[in-house]
């Protein structure tokens, strides 16, 4: 397995199986091992065999999910490095909570002031109606900045819960691609017949093992262009002889089509046999026998 050195934290590695390489014309090998590691929160998954680059390196690792610093810089919320990103999160928490103190203490000064001026009331009327309205105008202050602390709160939350969201759909995708590959075969074998003579009356067919063996057994059979038609296949494998000939054919793996392996079968007359001294083997009747 790869081991991916990272000085940001410890990796976390699973083993998501061994890829089989294909003869794919326009691509000569794939991994042996797919890797997939988590760091800080973050998954990534590597890009070639013995992996040892840090997960920082994008050209040998491909990060899966974010947390909540890349989406809000993806989502356009915030400009800034990561350590500011959590500096200003901190700011913006302790600016709510000192607004709100502030407009409590203004609170208290409104009342206050509101008793101080249904105390002079008492003495004069004049005097009374100045404060009530000193007082009023120091309540209306008071419930202004309320109300701006309260919306600054409500906009931190609602970053908060969009950044949430973005997590969560990140990780329903990471689910996917990790129930995807466990459920597509790594490894196909192929047995069949590469010759058949034209008067072979035995039944023919092309027997395909899928790997992992719990997978369901599922594959095409096809028929390359210009692969000549000496046999015909059918979707259970089982042969036709057609006609002398050798036909090329392609076996699929249905649920990884990237897996799959090219065949030849030749459908000719029969040879003559020979003895270890070189003549001609013959029959219990005197007959030629024939392969």
């Amino acid at each position: 397995m790869a081991t991916a050195v990272d000085p940001t934290g410890e990796v976390k590695k699973t083993n998501l199986g061994k890829i089989v390489p294909t003869p794919i014309p326009e691509k000569k090998s794939t991994h042996a091992i797919l890797d997939i590691v988590a760091v800080n929160g973050r998954s990534y998954i590597s890009r070639k065999d013995s992996n040892t680059a840090p997960v920082t390196d994008a050209a040998s690792w491909l990060k899966l999910t974010e947390n909540d610093y890349d989406m809000a810089v993806r989502l356009g919320l915030f400009k800034g490095t990561e350590a500011e990103w959590i500096v200003s999160l901190s700011a913006a928490s302790e600016q709510a909570a000192a607004d709100a103190r502030a407009a409590t203490a203004e609170s208290k000064k409104a009342t206050s002031a509101a008793n101080r001026a249904t105390s002079d009331a008492n003495s004069s009327s004049a005097s009374a109606r100045a404060s009530a309205q000193k007082a009023g105008a120091s309540a209306q202050e008071t419930d202004l900045v309320r109300a701006q602390a309260l919306a600054a709160v409500e906009i931190l939350r609602q970053m908060i819960e969009e950044g949430r969201s973005e997590i969560l759909n990140m990780q329903a995708i990471q689910e996917l691609i990790v129930s995807d590959v466990q459920l597509s075969p790594s490894r196909m074998e192929v047995e069949f017949p590469a010759r058949i003579t034209i008067t072979n009356t035995v039944a023919q067919k092309i027997d395909v093992r899928i790997f992992p063996s719990y997978l369901v057994q599922n594959v095409i059979f096809q028929h390359t262009p210009g692969g000549g038609d000496s046999v015909a296949v059918n979707p259970d494998g089982s042969l036709e002889i057609r006609g002398r000939g050798k036909t090329r054919l392609h076996v699929i793996a249905a649920n990884n089509t990237r897996l799959f392996r090219t065949i030849e079968i030749e459908v000719k007359d029969p040879d003559l046999r020979l003895t270890k001294a070189g003549g001609i083997r013959l029959n219990a009747d005197g007959t030629i026998r024939l392969a």
